[in-house]
C-alpha cells in the first residue's frame, strides 16, 4: 500500500508494507516511524517506482493542491501506473459544496492531523530561510542587466571609438601620432574593462561627449532604481498555498479520462468528495 502526501504519517498498517511519500523533506524528518513503513521523498507527478508494484494507494488531500486539470490528471495517472491490476485507489478532495457555503475553520496544533497541516500551510509561507537565496538571485539579475546595459553603450552608436577584441594585445607603438594613440587608448581601456568596469568607464569618459556621458549615467541610474524597487517589492510578497475545490461530478469526469481506472464508488463525506477507483 502507498500513502501519497503522507504528511506526519497519520496512516500505517499492522500487516503488510506501507510506502509513505511526501514532497516536503522537513515533514518527513519529523514523521512518526512505524513498523512495516518505508518513507520516501517523492513527487506524485514523477514517482520513483516501477509499473504495477502497489496493491492499494491513498491520495488524501493531494490533487486539490495542483493548479491545472492536466497536472491533476497526470498525478492520478502516475499513481495508476504504479498500481497492480485490480489494485484500489482512494481519493479525497475538498468539495465546492461546503456547509453554509464556507470552508470550515480548523484549529491548528503542533501535533496535527494531515488535514489540519493542510489548513496551516494555507497561510503565508515563511521565507526567512530563503532570504539569502532570493537576495543573491536578485543581485545576479541586477548585475546581468547592468552588464547588458554597458554592452549597449559600448556600441558605435553611442561611442565614437573603434571596436577592439577584448582579448587582443595592444598594438605596436611605431610612431606617436593621433591615430596610433587612439588605438592604444582603446586597447588599454578594453583590457582594463576585464578587471574593473568602473575604472573602464572613467577612462571612457575621456572619449565620450558630455551628452553621451550624462545619458549613460542617467539611464544606468534609472534602471538600477527600478530593479531595486522590484527587488524590494518581491521581498514583501506573501505566498499562499493553492487550493482547487471540486464541484459535484468534476472528480468523476477527471478519472474517466484515465482508461486504466474505473470508479467503484463516489460519495460526499464531511465537506469532501471521496472516490474509490480500481485499476483495470
Amino acid at each position: 500500500m502507498h500513502n501519497y502526501g503522507c504528511g506526519q504519517g497519520k496512516y500505517f498498517l499492522k500487516d503488510g508494507l506501507l510506502f509513505a511519500s511526501d514532497i516536503c523533506p522537513e515533514i518527513l524528518q519529523d514523521i512518526d516511524r512505524h513498523a512495516n513503513t518505508d518513507v520516501h521523498l517523492a513527487n506524485t507527478l514523477h514517482l520513483p517506482y516501477r509499473d504495477e508494484c502497489i496493491d492499494a494507494a491513498l491520495m488524501v488531500s493531494i490533487i486539490h493542491h495542483l493548479a491545472t486539470p492536466k497536472r491533476r490528471r497526470d498525478s492520478i495517472n502516475e499513481v495508476a501506473r504504479c498500481l497492480s491490476p485490480g489494485g484500489l485507489l482512494l481519493i479525497y478532495v475538498w468539495a465546492f459544496e461546503q456547509p453554509c457555503g464556507r470552508i470550515p475553520l480548523m484549529k491548528f496544533h503542533m501535533n496535527s492531523t494531515q488535514e489540519q497541516r493542510i489548513i496551516q500551510n494555507s497561510v503565508s509561507i515563511n521565507l526567512n530561510g530563503r532570504k539569502n537565496i532570493i537576495n543573491n538571485n536578485i543581485l545576479a539579475f541586477i548585475l546581468w542587466i547592468n552588464s547588458l546595459f554597458r554592452k549597449i553603450f559600448k556600441s558605435e552608436k553611442f561611442l565614437s571609438i573603434s571596436p577592439s577584441s577584448p582579448h587582443s594585445l595592444p598594438p605596436p607603438y611605431p610612431l606617436f601620432d593621433s591615430h596610433t594613440a587612439n588605438l592604444m587608448l582603446n586597447s588599454v581601456i578594453t583590457g582594463i574593462n576585464n578587471w574593473n568596469p568602473n575604472l573602464r568607464f572613467n577612462l571612457k569618459s575621456l572619449t565620450m561627449s558630455i551628452e553621451e556621458q550624462f545619458a549613460y549615467e542617467l539611464s544606468s541610474q534609472i534602471i538600477e532604481d527600478v530593479l531595486l524597487e522590484v527587488a524590494s517589492t518581491y521581498r514583501n510578497i506573501t505566498f499562499y498555498r493553492y487550493y482547487h475545490v471540486f464541484k459535484k461530478g468534476e472528480l468523476e469526469k477527471l478519472i474517466a479520462t484515465i482508461p486504466t481506472l474505473r470508479i467503484i464508488s463516489s460519495e460526499y463525506e464531511y465537506a469532501n468528495w471521496r472516490i474509490i477507483a480500481q485499476k483495470c
